[in-house]
């Protein structure tokens, strides 16, 4: 039974059977059980879904060859979660979920300028929103719509940066409809179609003319129900942004013709970035 901690000290394990031949320990006859620990072991810190290990064998072991067994450079094993936002404003201004954030220290920005060091200005943790400010100005900002005039059944798309250790650092898009709202500890949010993976969070949820009308920032998880996903509205984001930055100037939504799909997702692109979190 290998034993981590996952964020928040939520006790998190994963089962392993190893079977013993000649004092070898193997899995399935494959590579030692250890580094395959290891190496689920190293994915997960990197998705964020666990931040230390408990003390004991096999654990240290395993803590040693996490390093060995990664193929990720040095730098990159410094960062122990990543997530996505998007630029509300060029000012240098960005939006994203409070968890992708939270206990962090530095945040580096992955924009279509560059690599950018980024500080929390604004944390929101009950709304599970985040806003962060880089001294940089940045090309793109997203429009930003009303959500109070959203309807059921509308085509949504959103734009993230989900399991990069896995599925790599370029952008990708998912879409579907808005299948609804709930309430949850008295926040409203919508239950959207649109598939989402660990490191989605603080995506913009995006209409058919590309208006952010939400926030990515959980899903239910798989085995309960499929592909329920949640967004907080932007209402709730243009609300904290009045309240606490009543100066930031942002996008106008944009109306008139639907665009191509393709054109939404470009535009969408281009104001979402790539975020990193070290210790």
């Amino acid at each position: 039974l290998f034993h981590l901690v996952g964020p928040g000290k939520r006790p998190h394990a994963t089962a392993f059977r190893v079977d013993f031949a000649d004092g070898v320990p193997r899995m399935g006859g494959g590579r030692n059980a250890y580094v395959r620990m290891a190496d689920y072991a190293y994915e997960e810190v990197q998705q964020g879904i666990v931040t230390e290990f408990l003390p004991g064998l096999p654990f240290q072991r395993a803590e040693r060859l996490v390093a060995r067994t990664s193929t990720a450079p040095v730098e990159e094993a410094a960062y122990y979660a990543s997530g996505t936002g998007f630029v509300i404003s060029k000012a240098g201004y960005i939006v994203t979920a409070a968890h992708v954030v939270a206990g962090g220290g530095k945040i580096d920005v992955f924009a279509r300028s560059g690599k950018l060091s980024a500080t929390v200005l604004k944390a929101f943790p009950e709304e599970d929103l985040a806003i962060l400010k880089v001294s940089e100005n940045l090309s793109r900002a997203l429009p930003v719509r009303n959500s109070a005039e959203i309807k059921m059944g509308e085509t949504v798309a959103t734009v993230g940066f989900p399991n990069i250790q896995i599925q790599g650092e370029t952008p990708k898009v998912t879409r579907g409809e808005i299948n609804g709202d709930m309430v949850r500890e008295g926040l409203k949010l919508y239950q959207i179609s649109a598939p989402i993976q660990p490191g989605n969070s603080g995506g913009a949820l995006v209409d058919v003319r590309g208006n952010v009308v939400g926030v990515v920032v959980s899903q239910l998880k798989p085995g309960m129900a499929q592909n329920v996903n949640y967004a907080v509205p932007s209402e709730k984001l243009v609300e904290l942004l009045r309240t606490n930055l009543p100066d930031l100037s942002l996008e106008p939504a944009v109306g008139g013709a639907v665009l191509e799909f393709t054109e939404v997702v470009q535009g969408v692109t281009e104001g979402s970035v790539l975020l990193k979190v070290r210790r």
